[in-house]
């Protein structure tokens, strides 16, 4: 097979298809391992001939049957009306790199190469906050609805009202999985957290669907730095390790990512900075409908004298069950 650099000195159009294959399997299998919220995300394809696909789920349980007790009378039948459904259109995403023949002879750098790599970093780091934003962007619960749930470090009720100090701690941690867990749905107005009268999911992690919290740097190093954390983790292990993942704690995978969403208008003063971290149910939080999974085309075209390398894709993401994510706000420092 041809080396990379190869491609500069060919305009055969097997050739350029063939690499361009390799090159697409080179950049998927390298964003993967870059991939964070991705790993969360449950994964739909839009069949071909279809601009729309709708990902049903069950929005909940069933609060009451219909129940016969009279031998020999025909057995009364409940309506399940609980199935609901999100639909996603996916939309089209495309990027190109150029190189002139020229660039590519005299150049000492692997250009080609080069643009490989960034074309990776972009392809995993586009999608990844994709899902982020979705995950971030949840309904959240209110009185009546159950919903995505919020969190504060410290004694904060709200964003406005985080001190340095509210940082990420075990007890927060701990917090936030007994609100994945509790079937009671918490919500908050005017600074005050109140019961919603809508019942949540009692989520539990499982194997193939772990709970997964995603942090930032800042966040590991606090809790890295806390021994209370450290002689209680889990570090390493037999089981499968997700990207990104440092250590389990409390059956939480935990697992630090660059996305994480960050702010610097914190406090009172609008001058403290922070993360969001979101504690979610993975396989159920999120969902990403690919309409065209990932093609890249390299393309010689000699009327400008130049290669083209074109990345083309096109998806669609969205919370799933938004009871299944907390939504948690913590100072860095």
């Amino acid at each position: 097979m041809k080396k990379i650099i190869e491609l500069a000195d060919t305009t055969s159009a097997n050739n350029t298809a063939t690499q361009a294959k390799k090159w697409l399997s080179d950049v998927i299998l390298g964003a993967k391992k870059l991939m964070y919220f991705e790993q969360v995300a449950k994964k739909v394809t839009v069949p071909e001939g279809y601009k729309d696909i709708v990902v049903p789920y069950l929005a909940n349980w069933l609060s009451t049957m219909d129940d016969t007790t009279t031998e020999g009378a025909e057995v009364t039948a409940t309506t399940m009306d609980t199935i609901n459904g999100v639909t996603l259109t996916p939309s089209p995403h495309a990027y190109s790199i150029v190189f002139s023949y020229h660039a590519l002879r005299i150049n000492q750098v692997n250009l080609l190469d080069a643009a490989r790599q960034n074309l990776m970093y972009y392809y995993a780091d586009v999608v990844d906050q994709a899902i982020r934003d979705a995950l971030l962007n949840a309904t959240a619960a209110t009185s009546t609805a159950r919903g995505r749930q919020t969190l504060f470090g410290g004694d904060a009720t709200s964003k406005d009202t985080l001190e340095t100090g509210d940082t990420i701690t075990t007890d927060l941690i701990a917090k936030a999985k007994r609100y994945l867990r509790s079937t009671t749905c918490r919500y908050w107005s005017g600074g005050t957290e109140g019961i919603s009268s809508d019942s949540k999911f009692p989520w539990r992690p499982e194997a193939n669907q772990p709970f997964v919290l995603f942090m930032a740097p800042e966040q590991e190093n606090k809790l890295l730095t806390d021994s209370q954390f450290v002689n209680a983790a889990e570090f390493g292990g037999r089981e499968a390790i997700l990207n990104g993942e440092i250590a389990k704690y409390l059956g939480i995978k935990l697992v630090v990512s660059d996305n994480t969403a960050s702010f610097t208008d914190g406090g009172a003063s609008a001058d403290i900075a922070g993360h969001r971290l979101l504690l979610v149910k993975s396989g159920v939080c999120g969902v990403i409908a690919w309409g065209k999974e990932p093609q890249l085309r390299i393309v010689d075209f000699p009327v400008q004298l130049e290669k083209r390398l074109i990345l083309e894709m096109a998806y669609d993401t969205s919370a799933l069950h938004p009871d299944s994510i907390v939504d948690i706000y913590v100072t860095d420092e």
